[in-house]
């Protein structure tokens, strides 16, 4: 599993954002005006959490173990971590787009995208920016299942434009034609659909097996 627990803040309209998440995910915690006492705590961590308290890794960098659904929303302390259902071992790219194709079809595309993510950083060829927009779709269709037809249709958007120069180069059978096409497609579905409903987008094959 990727780390999950960075904190940011961010200054809008004279105010503090935290925020956390991982590359493509975001969640706003909490605003306060930049016109109130504010007390930053070192390390990344809210104010009143004792940075030695957080979970870590073996390189003493902290991560988040809170449970998670299928779709990456967090769960009570203690609950099924349905992370456990899709824990699959891979060695190749070939490997890790049969899992991600499994996990999008299995409707947990939270999942899908943590293992698309993680090919896409361990990725040092020209192919990099294309395991980018593979990412970027499996959060895109999380997004649609959330509700979040705003979210969606920034990621499928940005699935699109990284997927397209790959159109004609494809790396390991990655059906990148069909893809960018469904993701313009489904665009224009996540445009029109009412936000705060949810909706579930069929992905189709990410790759002819080679």
């Amino acid at each position: 599993m990727l780390p999950l627990a960075r904190t940011l803040y961010v200054v809008i309209d004279e105010k503090i954002t935290y925020v956390y998440g991982c590359s493509h995910f975001h969640h706003v915690i909490e605003t306060t005006s930049l016109n109130k006492p504010l007390k930053l705590a070192r390390c990344g961590s809210l104010g009143g959490v004792n940075p030695s308290s957080r979970n870590r890794d073996e390189q003493g960098r902290p991560f988040n173990q809170r449970p998670r659904d299928a779709l990456g929303r967090p769960l009570p302390y203690g609950a099924r971590d349905t992370g456990a259902d899709f824990a699959v071992e891979y060695e190749s790219p070939e490997q890790a787009l049969v899992v991600a194709e499994r996990l999008l079809s299995d409707r947990a595309p939270f999942h899908a995208h943590e293992i698309l993510e993680e090919a896409w950083k361990a990725d040092t060829t020209v192919a990099k920016e294309m395991w980018r927009g593979l990412a970027q779709l499996a959060v895109g269709v999380t997004h649609a299942a959330r509700g979040n037809m705003r979210g969606a249709v920034a990621l499928l958007t940005r699935a699109s434009h990284n997927l397209t120069p790959f159109a004609d180069n494809a790396a390991h059978g990655v059906r990148v034609r069909e893809l960018v096409d469904w993701c313009n497609t489904q665009v224009d579905v996540c445009h029109k659909h009412p936000s705060g409903v949810e909706l579930w987008l069929t992905v189709p094959k990410l790759h002819d097996k080679q």
